[in-house]
């Protein structure tokens, strides 16, 4: 079988005999839409975008994620991250990624190379114990475990490959190296971009990643050491780059100091800011460069030494990095303009890159628009299955109403709310047993509020 995408057929007829078409079809082979997902909204334009990405994230799941149904088909860790949240807001879907995880928790730890998993699935290297691929992928992994048993509640899951895990952090120890930070590390992928060609010897990306990594590991497994040595490095990196312009790169370790080394990526701010390393309050220069002086839309002009993000991966941490910093109305600018061109020039699905020509016209990760409009626009959260616990922030950015649905483990959640003159209307209802965290924007302060939870 060889899949395709198309928006348009064009049936060619050559010769002058008059021809009578009575029918026409094609066949579509995508993942079964459980409908559990839903949004709508005022705006036509983020309608469409949603549905596109929905259309992405069907065309993209079958037994794994994939990362492109036309192309390599393979089952990539890092966007698998972005892909499972949409399945689990657009589908209420969370059985392709327990089964997505598990194939990576399966593989053996004395068979791989220091216990890290292997970069894709399926796939086949003559030798794992010599590489198994892109290293910072293991962290992208083991963040969305994390990720997974707090959309699930699946202590289980977390508790039966507890060892692998454990094993796979032991065996990443090996690249700390006297500086305390990991050093030479081989085949760290950061973007598709020129921060690729800026992770040696110390990655400020990957290092910053692993501490994040290591703290929700600590979390999930209420062990403390993980959460010592995430802290360790978290303050070594504080350190080094705290009086630098942007943060660098990549550093060097040299007569017992650590030395920035002077290149400087839009993603590795991205990067190292969505992993924490600092609060934004903590750094309002550099948050005001990023929101406002980088990405797809900047409102001011770029700063010509810092290398550009591509779409994957550092625009999509971009995003979702302006999400966690409420700045809903510029997240929202730069997902229209990243993704308003795709609905124009390809075939009604979200792409791997923003290059007409040379993009895959149908990436997996991208589908993680639907979690940006139903998470962050509406407002309806992504369900906390440990605390029963659903949040709920409407962002509204200009529009007049807006309404959705996702699934929870016991049944479904709705939110509705419109905008008439001076009062704002809500309407939520949640599956019985589950507790509402309403968080009030503040765009919508000067309105009257007229709100109704139903369980």
């Amino acid at each position: 079988m060889e899949p395709y995408l198309a928006r348009y057929l064009r049936l060619c007829f050559k010769g002058v005999k008059r021809v009578v078409i009575k029918n026409v079809s094609i066949y579509t082979y995508y993942y079964p839409d459980s409908k559990l997902g839903y949004f709508r909204c005022s705006d036509e334009d983020l309608n469409r975008l949603y549905d596109a990405a929905r259309h992405t994230l069907l065309l993209n799941t079958l037994d794994i994620f994939m990362d492109c149904p036309e192309r390599e088909r393979g089952g990539w860790l890092c966007d698998s991250l972005w892909t499972a949240r949409s399945a689990s807001v657009m589908l209420g879907d969370t059985s392709v990624e327990k089964a997505f995880i598990e194939n990576f928790l399966l593989t053996p730890s004395e068979g791989m190379w220091n216990a890290f998993f292997p970069e894709v699935y399926p796939a086949n290297k003559h030798n794992y114990k010599e590489m198994t691929g892109i290293t910072t992928w293991s962290f992208w992994l083991m963040i969305e475990l994390c990720e997974y048993v707090e959309r699930t509640n699946d202590w289980e899951f977390a508790e039966e490959y507890k060892q692998r895990v454990f094993d796979f952090v032991e065996g990443s120890k090996v690249f700390l190296g006297d500086s305390w930070l990991l050093t030479n590390m081989p085949f760290v992928f950061v973007d598709w971009s020129k921060s690729n060609l800026y992770t040696q010897p110390i990655s400020v990306s990957a290092n910053s990643l692993y501490s994040y990594m290591l703290l929700r590991l600590g979390r999930l497994y209420n062990y403390n050491e993980f959460e010592k040595l995430g802290l360790g490095i978290r303050h070594i990196l504080r350190e080094a780059v705290k009086n630098e312009k942007y943060i660098p790169d990549s550093l060097e370790y040299v007569d017992g100091k650590l030395i920035c080394k002077g290149n400087y990526s839009e993603t590795n701010q991205y990067t190292v800011l969505w992993s924490e390393l600092f609060d934004k309050d903590e750094i309002k220069d550099l948050a005001f460069k990023v929101i406002h002086c980088k990405g797809p839309d900047p409102i001011y002009p770029k700063d010509p030494y810092v290398d550009e993000s591509g779409l994957f991966i550092g625009l999509c941490i971009r995003l979702d990095l302006l999400s966690k910093w409420k700045e809903y109305g510029k997240m929202l600018e730069d997902m229209k303009a990243i993704f308003y061109p795709q609905l124009k020039e390809g075939p009604g699905t979200l792409w791997e890159n923003r290059a007409i020509d040379t993009s895959s016209r149908c990436h997996g990760f991208a589908s993680h628009v639907g979690v940006h409009l139903t998470r962050d626009v509406l407002g309806l959260g992504i369900p906390n299955e440990v605390d029963k616990t659903i949040t709920i922030s409407p962002n509204p950015n200009g529009l007049r109403w807006a309404k959705g649905v996702v699934g929870a483990k016991q049944g479904l959640a709705s939110l509705s709310w419109h905008i008439d003159g001076e009062t704002f209307s809500l309407k939520c209802t949640v599956p019985k047993g589950y507790k509402v965290l309403l968080d009030l924007s503040r765009n919508l302060q000067c309105y009257k509020h007229e709100i109704e939870i139903i369980q």
